[in-house]
């Protein structure tokens, strides 16, 4: 498994990208469509170096997130840092959202991973503005991640509302 392995399943519309640690994005994450979900799986532990932290949220924001699912144990701290991140954007570099474009979050710390991947692929539904591009789902997970083999099998042969 490389370092950026881009794996895609069963359609153009769900994708799982693996990653060392959470700064190193891959620069050429070509999606078929200019915005995207974005569901990620991380550990308090996995998300305790805030520049990474605030690396990984600017750089999906700047590639066209329009809906965050955050889970793991790690999902709130996440959750936070990606609300604060958006204001602190609107405020610090006058980035606006459009009147009909928020870009949404949810943490679901409580719920297992299963559920988590349930609500990404049968719920969560980004705003007007960013619905009418048919934004693709992609999960975000490290290597080293305690939740990479579940989600692997969660997703192996998924369909989708059959979780």
């Amino acid at each position: 498994m490389g370092t950026h392995e881009v794996w895609k399943s069963v359609s153009q519309n769900l994708f799982l990208v693996f990653l060392e640690k959470f700064s190193s994005l891959p620069e050429d994450l070509n999606l078929p469509q200019p915005y995207f979900l974005a569901t990620i799986f991380a550990t308090k532990e996995e998300l305790a170096i805030e520049q990474e932290l605030d690396l990984f949220v600017n750089e999906l924001l700047d590639k066209g997130v329009c809906y965050f699912v955050c889970g793991g144990n790690g999902g709130e701290r996440l959750h936070d840092w990606v609300d604060e991140t958006i204001v602190e954007r609107e405020i610090d570099q006058n980035i606006k959202e459009p009147e009909d474009g928020h870009i949404l979050t949810t943490d679901l710390i409580e719920d297992s991973l299963k559920e988590v991947v349930w609500f990404a692929l049968n719920a969560a539904q980004p705003t007007e503005h960013y619905i009418k591009h048919k934004p693709p789902m992609v999960f975000f997970i490290l290597n080293s991640s305690p939740y990479l083999s579940e989600l692997k099998v969660l997703l192996k042969d998924l369909t989708i509302g059959s979780l």
